[in-house]
């Protein structure tokens, strides 16, 4: 990033490198997978025996509220386990083994002509066990929540940090599918609009999706971080979906298809050059470096960007929905903390118009009952005001402290010999 700033705002920057022109490579991944079962409540099915051979497509796994885990390769199920994933907790995970030729793709069973009623798409977006890599909630859910609301549907492809770039790729590439899936969407829903929304960084980046987009079609969003405007319509109820569940959408209601891989990102310099990669879900992080040809020991890796990514602290992580962008960094530079110099930075930054520094100034001076007054619970950890901060502190982190307490509650820890 630049060292400017801008008010509620960092400016954009093009790290994307030359994954934004190459297109999204199909490595062959041969390591076992370790495919997280459902999130859900309690089981409806039990687990398959170990040993058993798979075909993609098939179930592995089914909650009470029946939503599946659809197994991503043609295989055999050896074992279960227990894994613990630093985006998700402790994740119960079938290992499946990948068999050498890929297998036939086992239909869903989702009903006739599921496309033609609202009902239909989205009980076909739960069959295929859709979901979406924005938030990582089951896109049947979302569809559900925003039936006849009045929401305006869009295909987030922003992309705002500086260097995932899965979306453009999967947009560019299945450019077709991601209307379609956009179009079911309003359906199912009843949305009194769409649009596709992008963050044209680069001129690449315009171009190409202008050809392949009506004007009307795509909304190109502010080129500053973080993006807080989607589309051009004068409306609060926005509705957003993920251009990768959109194509799995599109997938199980024209070909009775489960999604069974995704598109990620792998920048840094700790690799050559970066790239977007479709792999299955379940892979682990070490098997997704390896075929991007990373053969030597990094010393860090983040699944998501540079904002808001987390940190890997076991690479045998399986890859799991929204985990969009692996960096991998060859160093990681260690930055001194300082006291607060009271520039001001991170308020000028802060899109919610937060005081950061001010709410961190009392949060560590023990004025909780002050903090009410700048509202810290509306932070939502965009990360822009530690970023900016030129003192390296972890300004978010105390913003959002600050947003998990109740100040009076603070105060009577000593107990009150009033009351």
């Amino acid at each position: 990033m630049i060292a400017v700033f801008h008010k509620n705002g960092l400016p954009l920057t093009d790290e994307k490198g030359s994954a934004l022109k190459r297109p999204i490579a199909v490595p062959r991944c041969t390591a076992p997978l370790y495919v997280p079962l459902s999130l859900g409540g309690p089981a409806q099915m039990a687990m398959l025996a170990t040993d058993t051979p798979v075909a993609r497509g098939d179930v592995l796994f089914q909650d009470a509220a029946g939503f599946p885990t659809l197994c991503p390769v043609t295989g055999t199920v050896r074992t279960y386990t227990a894994v613990e994933h630093p985006m998700y907790g402790e994740l119960i995970c079938a290992v499946v083994a990948p068999a050498e030729e890929p297998g036939e793709v086992q239909k869903l069973e989702i009903g006739s002509h599921p496309d033609k009623t609202e009902d239909g798409i989205i009980t076909a977006a739960r069959r295929a066990g859709i979901v979406d890599e924005l938030d990582g909630r089951p896109l049947h859910e979302k569809l559900t929540e925003w039936q006849n609301a009045g929401y305006h549907i869009v295909a987030d492809a922003v992309e705002a940090e500086p260097y995932a770039s899965s979306a453009f790729a999967v947009l560019r590439e299945q450019g077709e599918a991601v209307r379609r899936g956009l179009k079911a969407a309003v359906q199912a829903t009843g949305a009194t609009g769409s649009n596709i929304a992008v963050c044209a960084v680069s001129p690449f980046i315009k171009q190409a999706l202008s050809e392949k987009f009506s004007e009307g079609e795509l909304y190109f969003a502010e080129e500053r971080y973080p993006v807080t405007v989607y589309t051009a319509e004068k409306t609060e109820l926005v509705g957003r979906i993920g251009v990768q569940a959109l194509v799995a959408l599109h997938d199980a209601i024209e070909t009775d298809v489960a999604p069974a891989d995704c598109v990620i990102t792998v920048a840094g310099d700790g690799v050559r050059e970066s790239q977007n990669v479709r792999v299955p879900f379940g892979t682990p992080v070490q098997e997704v470096l390896r075929v991007c040809g990373v053969d030597k020991e990094v010393a860090a890796v983040i699944a998501g960007d540079v904002m808001t990514g987390t940190l890997l602290p076991d690479i045998s992580v399986p890859v799991v929905p929204g985990m969009t962008c692996l960096l991998v960094m060859s160093s990681v530079p260690v930055a001194e903390n300082g006291p607060c110099i009271g520039c001001g930075r991170c308020a000028e930054v802060c899109h919610k118009e937060l005081l950061p520094y001010e709410i961190g100034r009392r949060l560590e001076n023990m004025h909780y009952d002050e903090l009410s007054f700048l509202h810290p619970e509306e932070c939502d950890g965009c990360g822009a005001c530690t970023w900016i901060c030129p003192s390296a502190r972890d300004v978010m982190y105390a913003v959002l402290s600050a947003g998990e307490t109740d100040g009076p509650i603070f105060l009577n820890w000593g107990g009150n010999e009033d009351g």
